[in-house]
């Protein structure tokens, strides 16, 4: 033990020459001085605000069947962008995108294939871009991934993922409260289906408390980013990133659910395109639950849904 003590104490001294004792103790040193922590201080690129991101923009619409780009939208900031995708909604996309006008200040619309016309249909001020894009199955996976890649382009605050038969409820609508929060990347917000009018929702839906349940739409630009999915195609975290969630008081209404027949032929396509299983069942578009009106449901409830997250609470 002594010996090696004596042996550790004096790792250099078979050093071969003085060269190479100077190099491991160095007369003088290099710490401290004014450069000192300060060898990242030099931006050589900042996405935000230092890309040529139009041409950029431009060149990857040359991958959609038809496109169009407001002019010279990615030069402003957008604070609030929304992002859509559409497949047939013809019937109801003026009235989305009406409605999506006041909350939002860009939208970004990806058109799966439609047929009927929603593409050419999809006008809006606030409409920065659309594009067609060729459909060959309904892949919720690979079309969110696209609206995230036509986003990078726009230096954006907050996203937020809404299908067209969706609205926010104007009382729970405060997205502007979320702008400054930069501590968060991720915001929890609430869901109900709306069931048999537009009043009312479905009250026992399945992994909810008592109706209203939890979804990750809206999230914070955090550049360029992709969603990655081991669920497949369908029924994934719809967010590029999980990290540093909160849960907000925004509530969404789903409109698709309000109708029987509606219901019924989101049970039969979803059973036929869900191929990989990606959820155990859909019989809950065929029950008959307990409803509950809209107006009833209070912020402090929004917040309950801590409990969804912890379930012991």
């Amino acid at each position: 033990n002594h010996e090696g003590k004596v042996r550790r104490s004096k790792p250099f001294e078979k050093t071969p020459n003085d060269a190479m004792r100077h190099f491991f103790f160095p007369d003088t040193a290099v710490t401290g001085d004014e450069h000192w922590g300060h060898d990242f201080d030099r931006i050589i690129y900042d996405w935000k605000t230092m890309r040529p991101a139009q041409a950029q923009l431009q060149a990857y619409l040359e991958n959609f069947v038809k496109s169009e780009v407001k002019l010279d939208c990615t030069a402003r900031p957008v604070a609030k962008l929304l992002l859509v995708q559409a497949y047939n909604e013809s019937a109801g996309i003026d009235d989305f995108l009406h409605h999506c006008e006041q909350y939002f200040d860009g939208i970004i619309l990806l058109d799966d294939g439609s047929s009927d016309g929603t593409y050419e249909m999809a006008k809006s001020e606030k409409l920065l871009v659309k594009a067609q894009k060729r459909r060959t199955c309904f892949n919720d996976l690979e079309n969110r991934n696209m609206l995230l890649r036509l986003a990078s382009f726009f230096n954006y605050e907050i996203a937020c993922f809404m299908d067209v038969d969706e609205r926010l409820d104007s009382r729970f609508a405060d997205l502007e409260a979320l702008i400054d929060d930069k501590t968060v990347n991720t915001y929890l917000s609430a869901f109900v289906h709306l069931w048999d009018s537009n009043h009312t929702y479905n009250a026992q839906y399945p992994k909810s408390l008592n109706g209203i349940g939890l979804k990750t739409r809206i999230f914070r630009n955090i550049g360029s980013s992709q969603i990655i999915s081991d669920r497949g195609r369908l029924h994934f975290s719809p967010v590029p990133t999980q990290d540093r969630m909160r849960l907000v008081p925004i509530l969404m209404l789903h409109l698709a659910t309000i109708n029987k027949q509606d219901r019924i032929k989101k049970h039969d396509f979803y059973l036929k395109e869900d191929t990989e299983h990606c959820q155990a069942s859909y019989e809950h578009f065929l029950a008959t639950p307990e409803l509950k009106e809209i107006d009833s449901i209070t912020e402090s409830d929004l917040m309950q849904l801590t409990k969804l997250l912890r379930p012991n609470a």
